[in-house]
């Protein structure tokens, strides 16, 4: 469906699905890329991390290569994050790579729209020292990869103690001519615990939790509250945020839910001409965030340091343990250029839900109405 504007426009900036290169500050032509400065420049600060983007999609386009490799944590180990536990998982990494290869390319084969596909293979074991952290085995593994792999995937055999996160992912230092470059320049790697490779999953563990930290090596932040509280990682609706959401639903789900618009623009999997940037009052005609036409993705100027983003979820799919369709309202906020935090507004918890057809969100110098037609109204306050 093609875009409709109703309404006032005043200050509105729709992207064009036309290429202007002859505009400097945006650079690139073709699918998916920006097609001019002017396109985003109603939310200078969406405007700014799209441009800081260009350069880093190298990450997550096309196949990469993910060397799986175990940590053999002794018996005796002092690292806080195994918290002495004693149990350690007999581990092969040729098994986890076949293992986790039966769902994660899927995964973000599907929510890429085929543009980015992970694959795993093997790589090896490296032997840990009784004061070694994570982060020791994860640079053998960085040393002992082949001279081609893009990241390692690093799984320790010991599980992690109450209140450590169950892994963790790092995009590492990119080169700055948007190049794909080995693991070996760039450092990128996604670890977990062994608590997903447990016998009773069998053939088939839970596999959100490295989705989830594959977005960190794509370079992807976490959705929530501030960092600490009890529900910073609660979101239902965010792969970087509550990744087992659906599993909470229905024990036998494996994928985590979708990721947001905005992770998937800042990729290069949502095309800039599928969102409307605005600083004042605007109606739009929102199509489902992973739809393949109209206005996908809604952003509202707060200042130049905060926006909010608007999307249309709808509960099928990997989103398919949501209660309901609707809108999910998150604010951005930045701090020196880049991401420091987004805060769901909306679909943080059962407490609060996504905005349905005919009720409104209200906040942060916005009202936002989902009408019973589907027209999403946005106004200033």
């Amino acid at each position: 469906m093609q875009k409709r504007l109703l309404g006032r426009t005043r200050g509105v900036r729709v992207l064009a699905a036309f290429c202007a290169c002859s505009v400097g500050l945006l650079a690139g032509c073709g699918s998916g890329s920006p097609s001019g400065s002017s396109g985003l420049s109603a939310v200078p600060s969406l405007q700014s991390l799209v441009s800081a983007s260009l350069n880093s999609r190298w990450r997550a386009t096309g196949t990469e290569t993910f060397e799986v490799w175990v940590c053999d944590v002794p018996a005796d180990s002092t690292a806080a994050i195994y918290g002495g536990l004693p149990l350690r998982r007999t581990l092969d990494p040729a098994r986890i790579a076949t293992l986790v290869s039966k769902r994660v390319p899927g995964y973000f084969d599907s929510v890429s729209g085929g543009r980015y596909r992970p694959e795993f293979v093997t790589g090896g074991v490296v032997t840990m020292g009784t004061d070694d952290e994570p982060l020791s085995c994860i640079d053998r593994a960085i040393r002992r990869s082949g001279r081609t792999t893009r990241a390692v995937m690093v799984v320790a055999n010991a599980e992690h103690a109450p209140g450590h996160p169950g892994g963790t992912g790092s995009a590492g230092d990119g080169p700055s001519s948007g190049a794909a470059a080995p693991v070996s320049v760039t450092r990128r790697y996604v670890y977990v615990g062994a608590s997903d490779f447990a016998p009773e999953w069998g053939d088939d563990p839970p596999v959100d939790l490295i989705e989830h930290e594959i977005g960190h090596s794509l370079g992807w932040s976490h959705s929530g509250v501030a960092s600490g509280a009890a529900s910073e990682y609660s979101s239902p609706v965010d792969l970087m945020s509550n990744s087992a959401a659906p599993r909470d639903t229905d024990p036998d789900r494996r994928d985590g839910p979708n990721p947001l618009a905005l992770h998937r623009l800042l990729s290069g999997w949502l095309p800039t001409d599928a969102v409307l940037a605005a600083n004042d009052d605007v109606q739009v005609e929102l199509q489902p965030s992973m739809g393949e036409r109209g206005v996908r993705l809604l952003a509202l100027a707060i200042d130049d340091h905060r926006f909010i983003t608007v999307e249309r979820l709808t509960a099928d799919g990997f989103n398919d343990h949501l209660r309901h369709d609707g809108l999910a309202v998150h604010e951005v906020v930045m701090v020196r250029g880049v991401i420091d935090s987004i805060i769901p507004l909306h679909g943080a918890s059962d407490g609060l839900p996504l905005v349905q057809r005919g009720d409104s969100f209200v906040g942060r110098g916005w009202a936002v109405r989902f009408a019973l037609d589907g027209t999403v109204d946005a106004v200033r306050t």
